[in-house]
């Protein structure tokens, strides 16, 4: 689950270490996102979520290290998220 992965980049980039790893346990175990992943179904919601949280977290470790590299993964976790899941995108807002 590259949720996991987001989430403690997000937390761990804000809040610490600490946090970030709270918070990847937090999403590895929250039972509605294992039913989403286990059911084989591929849905557009669970890899919106990923590219949200995937982007907030290169964003965040990008202006909190000011690493010109980090903001470019950054942007281009953007860009992807928007080119290949905008139905994803819809998802979101509209839940």
């Amino acid at each position: 689950m590259f949720m996991v992965f987001g989430a403690y980049l997000l937390a761990s980039s804000l809040l610490g270490r600490r946090y970030g790893i709270f918070a990847a346990g937090l999403f590895a175990f929250t039972s509605s996102l294992i039913l989403k992943m286990q059911a084989g179904v591929a849905e557009g919601q669970p890899y919106g979520f990923f590219a949200v949280l995937f982007f907030f977290g290169a964003y965040a470790a990008a202006l909190k290290l000011r690493d010109l590299r980090l903001a470019l993964f950054a942007a281009l976790a953007f860009f992807v998220f928007f080119a290949f899941f905008h139905s994803a995108a819809f998802y979101i807002s509209s839940s």
